[in-house]
């Protein structure tokens, strides 16, 4: 299991990686790891997730967009966000569930995020890959059950086997 974070402190990522590998009931390594956003130039998240890969054969693989986005020109996060799927895709098996998760926010959703949120949401539905909504879910940064939430939410999709 591996999951790369936009916005959310690594301790914050790594208490939510191993949110879903203890309701996976797995023993796999949950591994975190921070980027800069989908449409970040240096370094770019898609470069970020698949260099950072443990191994090709993992039960899952979580991205999570943040607020960084939110000034990115419209289509860009979603040519971003398809772009880090295609470049998983190539490094990873076929079995590896894939996971998009929408940004977490820390207050009210601003029209800018809910964009975000929403080219993230098409880029998983275009891509065939799964998405998360912490707005929806109701997830705010700082929250103290915030990392039980998003794993329970990501965990869902878990492939149990990891192959």
């Amino acid at each position: 299991m591996y999951l790369a974070t936009a916005d959310l402190p690594d301790a914050t990522a790594k208490q939510v990686a191993a949110t879903v590998v203890t309701r996976a009931h797995s023993s796999a390594t949950a591994v975190a790891a921070s980027g800069k956003g989908w449409t970040s130039a240096q370094p770019s998240l898609g470069t970020i997730v698949v260099q950072g890969l443990p191994g090709r054969d993992l039960a899952m693989v979580v991205v999570q967009a943040g607020d960084v986005d939110a000034s990115a020109p419209a289509g860009a996060v979603q040519a971003g966000a398809a772009l880090v799927v295609d470049r998983l895709r190539a490094a990873i098996t076929p079995s590896t569930s894939v996971i998009l998760v929408g940004p977490v926010i820390q207050g009210k959703p601003t029209p800018r995020l809910l964009r975000v949120r929403d080219e993230v949401r098409a880029a998983a539905r275009t891509k065939s890959v799964h998405f998360v909504d912490p707005i929806a879910l109701g997830l705010r940064q700082g929250q103290p059950d915030l990392a039980a939430r998003l794993g329970a939410a990501a965990a869902v999709y878990i492939n149990p086997a990891g192959s």
